[in-house]
């Protein structure tokens, strides 16, 4: 289910190029990282079951992706958020949707918070945004750069998780996807 980037950033500012690379990279690699990986390894939690699950990470990115998309202006549905919000810590995860069906998921919202962020014009990027920030830039710009690190982040977390458990590194799949 492994989808490389394929589309050529072309965006309405300038200033979403950085950011439309940033999700596309964070695409890439979770797709990577998601490619090769059975439900029964996706539930399983770090630090002896008390910690996230991959699954619960992608539901979580998942959750931040529909805000995101929001943010930009867009009717968009967070089915996510009551599982997998910051106030919503990880569970066994039975009651999480397969990875494979999580993994279509991000595939899917992927391309729309593509497309909305390659709509977004300059003024947009520089207003206000509702998206919670950290570092204490309030302009969407700054919400949306934080966003992308927040997935490297998680998606970091995930590689470390395959590692633990036995599975293919994800700089393997990277050269391996690459050619090399």
């Amino acid at each position: 289910m492994f989808r490389p980037i394929t589309r050529r950033i072309f965006a309405m500012t300038e200033l979403a190029n950085p950011l439309l690379a940033g999700f596309g990279t964070a695409h890439f690699n979770l797709g990577l990282q998601l490619g090769d990986l059975k439900n029964a390894d996706a539930v399983r939690r770090a630090r002896g079951d008390l910690g996230s699950s991959i699954s619960w990470i992608v539901g979580h990115l998942l959750s931040g992706r529909c805000q995101a998309i929001q943010s930009c202006g867009i009717d968009h549905p967070d089915p996510y958020e009551e599982q997998f919000s910051f106030q919503c810590p990880a569970t066994d995860g039975r009651d999480y949707a397969d990875i494979a069906e999580l993994h279509k998921d991000w595939n899917d919202i992927h391309d729309k918070l593509y497309d909305a962020i390659s709509q977004l014009k300059h003024e947009h990027l520089l207003g206000e945004s509702k998206l919670p920030n950290p570092h204490g830039d309030s302009s969407l710009l700054g919400a949306l750069s934080f966003t992308t690190w927040h997935e490297a982040y998680h998606i970091g977390v995930i590689g470390l998780l395959r590692v633990q458990w036995g599975l293919r590194h994800t700089h393997e799949l990277a050269m391996e996807a690459m050619g090399m």
